[in-house]
């Protein structure tokens, strides 16, 4: 589901030429889609959250999907900048609020010991979505145009998200399912049962240091990986290299990150 996500996620940047030849538009106001979206998706990140501990998260993923797969459909369809941002800018990034936060929680709460590397592991889909999706939309690009291609990558999504989402399992709740990673043998070869630590309450984590810290991180860092991923497919074009090498280079960066991930 990341890999997916993600992979739709990243590859705007190939998408941004072909967007401006066609409609026209300036730099600024084709970058503003994303801007747009990357706002719509963060805020929309704690509704999500919020919803996969009321409902559950594969009800909320699983809603999700649709809403990815259908505002790419969609997106392939807009005639005018507007519609633009709501079909991506908000569509898009309704799906996309459930590809991260409550994926990650999900898997937290069913490992203890390596919990680290299962995060690790789930998030290198986040890479390896892009090592395949960029140049495959610069394929379907160029094969189909713009249009078809983000209605490709819509049923496509549509159908890996959806279909991924109903084989989730519940996660362990009141000791009746025990999370791997919690039992293991114990001096004399019996099975014991290491108890997860509480966390806090959402009021008493936000007087943390920690989690500001942690806000301050992940706020920061876009800055330079989101303005690099969504213009440098562009920049190397005008600098003469063809689209398909162009769009490799958002590849090279996904893939150089998958080590670092795990």
């Amino acid at each position: 589901m990341t890999a997916m996500a993600y992979g739709v996620h990243y590859s705007f940047g190939v998408f941004f030429k072909p967007l401006q030849v066609e409609f026209v538009w300036s730099s600024t106001a084709t970058s503003g889609i994303f801007s747009f979206y990357q706002i719509s998706h963060c805020g929309l990140g704690f509704f999500s959250g919020w919803a996969a501990g009321k409902y559950g998260t594969r009800a909320v993923v699983l809603s999700g999907g649709i809403a990815l797969g259908v505002g790419l459909m969609l997106a392939g369809q807009v005639t005018s900048l507007w519609q633009m941002y709501i079909c991506y800018g908000l569509l898009v990034a309704l799906g996309m609020s459930v590809a991260f936060s409550p994926l990650l929680s999900m898997v937290s709460r069913w490992f203890v010991q390596r919990k680290g590397l299962a995060l690790g592991l789930v998030t290198t889909g986040v890479e390896l979505g892009t090592v395949i999706v960029s140049p495959l939309s610069r394929k379907l690009i160029s094969n189909y145009g713009w249009s078809r291609a983000y209605f490709i990558l819509g049923v496509g999504a549509l159908l890996v998200v959806t279909v991924a989402a109903l084989f989730l399992r519940k996660e362990p709740q009141k000791r009746e399912i025990a999370a791997a990673g919690e039992v293991q043998e114990d001096g004399d070869g019996e099975d014991i049962t290491i108890s997860q630590s509480v966390g806090l309450a959402l009021k008493q984590a936000m007087r943390t240091r920690s989690l500001w810290l942690l806000m301050a991180m992940f706020a920061l860092a876009p800055f330079g990986l989101t303005m690099v991923m969504t213009h440098v497919v562009n920049y190397a074009q005008l600098e003469g290299i063809e689209p398909i090498k162009a769009s490799v280079i958002l590849s090279i960066i996904g893939g150089a990150s998958i080590a670092g991930r795990i």
